[in-house]
């Protein structure tokens, strides 16, 4: 197991996460018939490495996140507070309005890759998935993550917008 770990540590430090979670998984799959004790130290590590970000994708994330104009932001965080109280209030129609607008402004004054449009777009599925209209929130859902893969391929992108694969 110590050997297990070294390699787990060393995949983290050179940034490919997901080659430590593969050998992690691949421990599991071992442990399964002759170890079982073993399995919740390597759920607990597997969790861990999931959690790992590497540092250019924190920066990519970083720059894409950015508003410069005070204006703009004020505008969206308007529209984006009006969107979340129609829908807490369970009116959806004036949800799906507000949040898009707040897409429409995010897109024109950011870009369709900035993190708050592809929230916006997130945001437009998970509404139209309350109102029950799958179709539309598929399409959303796809388009942010559509979006975001392309800023950054890496497969936190789907869990980070809020979807896991």
């Amino acid at each position: 197991m110590e050997a297990v770990e070294i390699i787990v540590f060393l995949t983290e430090e050179l940034g490919v996460p997901e080659l430590a979670a593969d050998v992690l998984i691949q421990q599991v799959e071992l442990a399964i018939p002759v170890n079982k004790a073993a399995l919740p130290g390597l759920f607990e590590s597997i969790s861990s490495v999931h959690g790992t970000v590497p540092v250019e994708f924190d920066e990519q994330l970083q720059s894409l996140s950015v508003v410069e104009d005070a204006e703009v932001m004020e505008t969206l965080l308007e529209l984006q507070s009006a969107s979340r109280s129609a829908f807490a209030e369970g009116d959806l129609q004036a949800a799906l309005e507000h949040q898009e607008s707040f897409l429409e402004v995010a897109q024109g004054m950011l870009g369709e890759e900035h993190l708050l449009s592809v929230g916006a777009m997130r945001d437009m599925g998970s509404i139209y998935n309350a109102a029950q209209a799958a179709g539309e929130a598929e399409a959303f859902y796809l388009r942010s993550v559509g979006s975001l893969s392309g800023a950054y391929q890496h497969r936190s992108t789907a869990q980070f917008v809020g979807h896991s694969t």
